[in-house]
């Protein structure tokens, strides 16, 4: 059968017509995100492009003055309508633009250029929950805040070299740490290694502009380029948190120094810490705003786990909050702990529980997955939670499995 055979009578609100060509546009649309001091821009999916169909259509014939008219008079309705397109098959589209038609008496045809969208629905703003959202504003909040804070108290204008180079070194040594420790559970090694020569690099640069080091150091910080995939970010949090409590960014005890420069050098010191500390946990903030989305890997996440990790991370915005004795740095950590706290508890209800359960026998994990959840492929959560030495042999003993 040649192809021309197989191809559908076209037609719009039942009027036939012929067809020499067609086109569609389709696509993603895709808004472009650029950054300052970065060379590889962020494309965010903004979800599936309009698809917009464009018919090159002609009725011949000795009727053909008839024919025309009813395809006007189908085009002249209102609201969407049925179009059969040769090649695409049945669609409810629109009229996106008005139809030009051309008539020839020498060769008795009409011909119309006709361009349709798909059609959708009309759909109203509801009230819904915007936690996770509001997590995000928060933790963007605390770095500007930690920005303030450090540009506050870190100077090296009028003081001693010993001070800059102390201030320098203690800098390095941060953002060295960071970038030695920053491993995340089942997942990839975040491109802090990589970006913190270059930032240690720059730092002797901009130790007397406090606040553009304050950004730069933040900008090293940010998790941006995960954002766009899927990733464990419950762990990603956690590991986050262990970061930020690291015995090399602890805040110092109190100290008597006898002269200024020494008072300044520590200064200088417990305000790299804190900004540290406090980037650190504003991204564990923004990552905990993702746990058990779609964002999220593991996003068959139990209540337990949905509570274990919002209390974890609330304890450590209260100690840093017991640290900090800036007015502004303070209360962007409270506003944070309050909008991780609503958001956790708020996603935690509608999360699975654990429960118990003992296998009959050794099974393998994939049949076991098969069996509760008729999804074979969650054989991997039931092998990590249960700590399984090998999928192919779970033991007949009192295991945790999620109740959906």
């Amino acid at each position: 059968m040649a192809l021309s055979e197989q191809l559908r009578p076209a037609s719009f609100r039942g009027v036939a017509f012929e067809v020499d060509s067609g086109e569609i546009e389709a696509g993603r649309r895709t808004q472009v995100h650029e950054y300052p001091q970065r060379d590889r821009p962020y494309p965010e999916d903004l979800g599936r492009a309009t698809r917009t169909f464009t018919v090159a259509a002609y009725v011949i014939g000795s009727d053909y003055v008839a024919r025309a008219n009813q395809l006007l008079s189908a085009l002249e309705e209102p609201g969407p309508g049925t179009l059969v397109h040769p090649w695409l098959g049945s669609m409810r589209v629109s009229l996106s633009a008005p139809a030009r038609i051309s008539f020839d008496k020498e060769l008795g045809l009409a011909r119309a250029q006709l361009t349709f969208v798909e059609d959708g629905e009309l759909t109203f703003p509801t009230a819904a929950s915007a936690t996770p959202a509001q997590s995000r504003l928060a933790a963007q909040d605390l770095e500007d805040a930690a920005a303030e804070a450090f540009a506050a108290s870190f100077t090296v204008d009028d003081q001693p070299d010993f001070v800059t180079a102390a201030a320098g070194t203690e800098m390095g040594a941060a953002v060295g740490l960071i970038g030695a420790g920053a491993r995340f559970p089942g997942e990839q090694v975040v491109n802090y290694a990589g970006a913190a020569s270059g930032l240690i690099a720059r730092t002797s640069a901009l130790l007397s502009n406090p606040r553009q080091l304050a950004y730069e150091v933040l900008g090293f910080l940010r998790l941006s380029d995960l954002s766009g995939g899927q990733q464990r970010w419950g762990d990603i949090a956690r590991s986050l948190l262990r970061l930020a409590q690291s015995p090399g960014l602890a805040p110092g005890g109190a100290m008597v120094f006898t002269t200024p420069s020494r008072r300044a050098a520590d200064a200088n010191t417990q305000a790299v810490r804190a900004l540290m500390r406090q980037g650190i946990l504003a991204q564990a903030v923004g990552a905990s705003s993702f746990v058990g989305t779609t964002a999220d890997v593991s996003q068959s996440q139990a209540y337990q786990d949905v509570v274990g990790i919002r209390n974890d991370l609330v304890a450590g915005i209260d100690a840093e909050a017991l640290a900090t004795s800036n007015d502004r740095a303070f209360d962007a950590l409270q506003a944070a702990r309050s909008r991780v706290w609503e958001d956790l508890t708020t996603r935690s209800r509608s999360s699975a529980r654990l429960t118990t359960l003992r296998p009959p026998a050794a099974l393998p994990a994939l049949v076991l997955a098969y069996d509760l959840y008729e999804n074979a492929a969650r054989d991997g959560e039931i092998v990590v939670r249960n700590r399984v030495s090998h999928p192919g042999f779970v033991p007949p003993r009192d295991i945790l499995v999620l109740t959906r």
